[in-house]
């Protein structure tokens, strides 16, 4: 099953244990991931600025997002949104 994740989730996943950790892992383990460049550039913005997560770690969530195929998925996704 395909599964979208907003920056609200994926964020509060990240930065904090409980639901939205427990879901994404559920997610990466037997679901396909997707996400849109525009929701990975504010992750990224939100983990930098509001939380100052150290590069190195923000590093490492870009990686796995990209073995986990969410780099793929997002471009399918983009391109399914447009209908293409």
């Amino acid at each position: 099953m395909r599964i979208f994740l907003d920056t609200n989730v994926l964020v509060s996943a990240f930065t904090t244990r409980g639901l939205c950790a427990d879901l994404l892992r559920l997610v990466l383990a037997g679901h396909e991931p997707l996400s849109g460049e525009i929701i990975l550039q504010e992750l990224r913005r939100v983990l930098d600025e509001r939380f100052r997560v150290p590069r190195p770690i923000t590093g490492d969530i870009f990686r796995v997002a990209a073995q986990s195929g969410c780099r793929r998925c997002q471009t399918r996704f983009a391109r399914e949104c447009r209908g293409a």
